[in-house]
């Protein structure tokens, strides 16, 4: 803004690279003893560009991992077995005290929902444990808590 408005004297104002650079070697002849010494980014800046550049390539990791175990666990469905293999009575009361024990809010509809949706869905990796083993890392790394 200070070498733009320098030197606004001219009624014709030309806008080429030549006109640009001569605009901008007058100024700094004109302000040489003020002009401030160039230097590299200073130290606190350098620290938090880095710092800013982990902490998006944590971020795109962790997604990537999220994104991984969805996809892991689209085609395992480890919990379905389970929850088909009891009643909707017997399920909604395990549900409860899940829910309990972790502190989340019980919901009748809820757990009437998950027993419903889990009668469509069709596993495609075996409930074994090396299925569990590749289920249970991933959630380690995704750090996805359920």
């Amino acid at each position: 803004m200070l070498i733009k408005d320098f030197g606004d004297d001219s009624l014709r104002t030309p806008k080429t690279d030549k006109a640009d650079s001569k605009k901008i070697a007058r100024y700094t002849l004109d302000r040489w003893a003020k002009l401030k010494q160039y230097g590299s980014m200073d130290k606190t800046r350098n620290q938090l560009k880095t710092m800013n550049r982990q902490f998006g390539f944590y971020m795109a990791q962790k997604t990537a991992m999220k994104n991984n175990l969805i996809a892991l666990l689209d085609q395992t469905y480890w919990h379905v077995d389970c929850v088909r293999s009891k009643s909707l009575d017997a399920f909604t009361e395990h549900d409860q005290n899940w829910c309990r024990r972790k502190g989340y809010n019980f919901s009748t509809d809820k757990a009437e929902k998950i027993y419903q949706l889990s009668s469509d869905l069709i596993a495609v990796f075996p409930k074994d444990d090396s299925t569990k083993l590749a289920d249970t890392t991933s959630c380690d790394n995704a750090e996805y808590r359920f």
